[in-house]
């Protein structure tokens, strides 16, 4: 689904740092809304196993600090995909939002 160019993009944006645990921890008591954890984990996924970890701890601070203790909606995650995807890869990466919507 996602090409080698995808691989060049995310190693330019990610920071070279390691992701450490402080990922996890920043969703300690984050509430997921109507399949909002399903969308997060999906996209998560879908990058490149050898950036999976460091795309991870982007997303959890990222939903950590924007969502805090609101919790975190479908919409949100789409407005986080956005922000944090590059552009090349934001269609795919939209659609797998998309699949796993809630009907409204």
């Amino acid at each position: 689904m996602l090409s080698r160019l995808y691989l060049l993009a995310v190693a330019v944006i990610l920071p070279l740092s390691s992701p450490g645990a402080a990922g996890q921890e920043a969703l300690d008591g984050v509430t997921f809304r109507q399949n909002s954890k399903v969308m997060y984990e999906k996209i998560v996924d879908a990058v490149p196993s050898p950036f999976r970890g460091r795309t991870r701890a982007k997303w959890e601070r990222e939903i950590a600090e924007t969502c805090g203790d609101g919790g975190v909606t479908e919409e949100d995650v789409v407005e986080i995909a956005k922000r944090l995807t590059p552009r090349l890869f934001l269609r795919s990466t939209l659609e797998i939002a998309d699949e796993h919507r809630t009907e409204q």
